[in-house]
């Protein structure tokens, strides 16, 4: 799991009880926004605890690998198929489009690798920061 879904599973409740006639994809969207505010110390106490959890999780189960499995039936709003995404591809490239474009991903600002290995210490929860209004 990683920090944000940490920290949210800590204050989704919270924010749902302020709110209770908001979606769970308003719900989501607010936990974004409160997130994006949090400095960087702040989120370190969550990127801490993803780490420790990650760290448990391979103790427990030091053989597993994640393996996907394909979706079974067709998707909402089937795809197009994928010779013709490669030939639009293909086309943009050829013509110079999607040359010199910015990533729409942004960089992990995940700092697990600075962090010490655990058990080291192991990290306790703050109480959410919102409040019931």
């Amino acid at each position: 799991m990683n920090a944000y879904m940490i920290w949210a599973r800590t204050h989704r409740p919270t924010l749902t009880k302020a709110n209770p006639n908001a979606s769970n994809a308003e719900i989501s969207e607010q936990l974004g926004i409160e997130w994006r505010k949090l400095s960087e110390e702040q989120k370190m106490l969550y990127y801490a605890e993803s780490r420790k959890l990650h760290w448990e999780h391979r103790q427990q189960f030091p053989d597993w690998e994640y393996n996907p499995r394909p979706r079974k039936g067709k998707q909402v709003g089937q795809k197009k198929a994928a010779s013709e995404t490669i030939d639009m591809q293909t086309n943009l490239m050829l013509s110079g489009s999607l040359q010199n474009t910015p990533s729409q991903r942004r960089p992990d600002p995940d700092p697990i690798s600075a962090l010490p290995p655990f058990p080291a210490q192991l990290s306790c929860m703050p109480e959410p920061l919102f409040t019931q209004t």
